[in-house]
């Protein structure tokens, strides 16, 4: 079997050295990363929501948007956080240059934080398969748990809870 082929019991991993996304779930992190993530993030499912404002014609500076958001409760939220920018299309891309050295989403329907990019990498062990990678290379790095089938990218260990705390 090649050397870059590992078998698990959560599938196929294929160029386990290659750096993959970081799963971690927001309880491993310092309290002061929600306020990063919820203040300073960018709430996409927000910025679905103004988009179907505008695509019905109502004004930013209108009451009724106002009113609208002012009441938008979403039944869960995606967040980018680090290092992304908006292109004039509107999509969002990791900025590998920008100054927090990572780029990240978080997700209020499961708890955890993604890694999409870091210049910090670290082996790890591998998550389920609830969490694999959309190139088909297979499982994602699992940040909370110790191991060292695969190569992921993590945040700095400044952002992580130690045993201390």
């Amino acid at each position: 079997m090649p050397k870059n082929i590992k078998h698990t019991s959560s599938g196929t991993i294929r160029e386990a050295d290659k750096p993959r996304t970081g799963i971690v779930s927001l309880n491993s992190l310092q309290d002061w990363m929600s306020d990063e993530i919820f203040q300073d993030g960018v709430d996409l499912s927000s910025e679905a929501f103004a988009d179907d404002l505008r695509a019905q014609g109502i004004d930013e500076d209108s009451d009724e948007w106002q009113a609208a958001m002012d009441h938008y409760e979403p039944e869960g939220s995606t967040y980018l956080f680090g290092d992304w920018t908006r292109g004039k299309d509107g999509t969002y891309s990791i900025d590998p240059n920008g100054k927090s050295g990572f780029a990240a989403t978080y997700s209020s329907n499961s708890g955890n934080v993604c890694v999409e990019y870091s210049k910090t990498t670290k082996r790890t062990h591998h998550t389920s398969p609830c969490y694999v990678m959309r190139d088909g290379s297979g499982p994602c790095g699992d940040l909370d748990t110790e191991g060292d089938s695969v190569v992921a990218y993590t945040l700095p260990a400044e952002y992580f809870r130690t045993n201390e705390e």
